[in-house]
């Protein structure tokens, strides 16, 4: 009896399947983060890790990395909607209030002057 159980080799859990579309997404929704600075192009990197996080779900339930990647771009893109709101209210008060139109009108000037002023120094070829 001892022989047959010595002679037996260890049964090795069954290999886990890679899902790419999962990694896929997560590294998506790291750069959707990062990419702060620009709404627009957070917002289609946050809908692409979205997306790729449903495909990689194939009739399984979600695994960690899909988990993350998931929640990465859904923070994305709900950054982007509310950045792009916070400057249109923002560009709205500020063209409407008097008070603040004449501060934006000052600011508009000085910064097309060094606009106009770059380019006129900077060297011909």
């Amino acid at each position: 009896m001892l022989d047959s159980n010595i002679n037996q080799s260890p049964s090795h859990p069954p290999q886990k399947e890679k899902n790419s579309m999962a990694a896929a997404s997560l590294i998506v929704g790291i750069f959707a983060i990062i990419s702060c600075c620009i709404p627009p192009f957070q917002f289609f990197l946050g809908v692409v890790g979205l997306l790729l996080a449903i495909f990689s779900k194939k009739g399984k339930p979600f695994e960690g990395v899909a988990v993350a990647g998931l929640v990465l771009s859904i923070c994305a893109i709900l950054f982007s909607i509310f950045v792009v709101a916070y400057i249109y209210i923002v560009g709205v008060l500020v063209r409407t209030d008097p008070a603040f139109a004449e501060m934006y009108n000052e600011m508009y000037n000085i910064m097309m002057e060094q606009y106009q002023n770059f380019f006129q120094s900077a060297p011909v070829q």
